[in-house]
């Protein structure tokens, strides 16, 4: 019976220590398993916190054709429905026992929804999806050309100069016939190109809409009109004060989308580094001494440029990779997985 009894204490005290040890097991992997998922987590988070920070998704790099010279993003459609990778702009990091790499992708046709892939690797691996909609300020030109007109110009009097440029030559881009571009009085280097664009200045100029662009403007921590982007609306405009705006090294841009009425009349010797972009009305009778180093970008015949006004050319105000906002970085509700 004694040895029955202890055959059988043999066999219960074998299998607690299996099953503990197996238990230590299943802990131990689910521990690696939880640390390799947060250190995958913490990817998402930083690409969140990068892609969120002023310059970074703005840059040149980011914004240039994928497969060029320079270009973060490369052609590639074995993830589909994307068709872009980016594994250079956010490095790899350490996280505790975890290599964290992350992969962006996108596709072409919609360059603002992006999805991140975090995979952590160790003494586990964990990979965590999320999708993203970057909203940042987009240009569809290489270069600003000084004056950017939807329509004709005409009577253009008094001493309005245009010095300089830019990048491609062009100190005039116009909608317009040749034979409806009637320069005046206007001193000017470079060329006055005519059929430049079709449809608006605003879509010639910008890749985003204007609702985006006043979106941008609000999320600024001083307000839509604080800088570096000044948006102004029909209900916002009366409140318009001309001042002196922008730096060399800093352009701004100061958007009048107004519907109705005309622009505000710049004057007073203001000078502006950076895009002024009228969207209705425009009548430079009045200006008086005003200079724009960058471009002026009207929405509507050019009339009545009387004024001494100066449109100047400027490396970086008329380089659309100079220009930076912060962006708005939206998580899509429903993309997050972790397979």
């Amino acid at each position: 019976m004694a040895t029955i009894v202890m055959f059988l204490v043999t066999i219960v005290t074998l299998y607690a220590n299996k099953g503990g040890a197996f238990e230590q097991k299943m802990s131990g992997n689910h521990y690696m398993a939880t640390q390799a998922f947060k250190a995958a987590q913490a990817g998402i988070d930083y690409s969140i916190a990068w892609l969120s920070t002023a310059g970074n998704p703005n840059g040149a790099a980011w914004k240039i054709p994928a497969g060029t010279t320079g270009a973060v993003w490369v052609s590639d459609n074995s993830y589909s429905p994307y068709n872009q990778k980016n594994t250079s702009s956010i490095a790899g990091q350490t996280i505790g026992n975890y290599a964290v790499n992350v992969t962006l992708w996108r596709n072409a046709s919609r360059p603002t929804v992006i999805e991140i892939v975090s995979s952590a690797n160790g003494d586990a691996s964990s990979t965590i999806r999320q999708i993203v909609n970057v909203l940042t300020l987009s240009f569809d030109v290489p270069t600003v050309a000084p004056l950017v007109v939807n329509g004709s110009i005409s009577g253009v009097t008094g001493n309005p100069d245009i010095t300089g440029a830019d990048a491609a030559g062009n100190a005039v881009v116009s909608s317009a016939a040749p034979g409806n571009i009637d320069m005046g009085h206007m001193n000017y280097t470079g060329n006055v190109v005519a059929n430049g664009f079709t449809g608006t200045a605003w879509d010639y100029l910008f890749g985003i809409s204007k609702s985006d662009m006043a979106t941008i403007a609000n999320y600024q921590s001083g307000g839509p009109t604080a800088g570096p982007i000044y948006y102004y609306d029909d209900t916002t405009v009366s409140n318009y004060q001309p001042a002196s705006i922008g730096t060399s090294s800093n352009p701004v841009i100061l958007v009048f989308d107004i519907t109705s009425g005309s622009c505000p009349k710049i004057n007073g010797g203001k000078t502006i580094y950076g895009i002024v972009y009228c969207g209705q009305g425009f009548d430079m009778q009045g200006w008086g001494g005003t200079t724009i180093y960058g471009s002026l970008v009207i929405d509507t015949n050019l009339t009545k440029f009387t004024a001494n006004t100066n449109l100047g050319s400027n490396t970086n105000a008329n380089n659309p990779s100079s220009y930076s906002a912060t962006p708005i970085v939206t998580r899509i509700i429903g993309s997050w997985r972790d397979f």
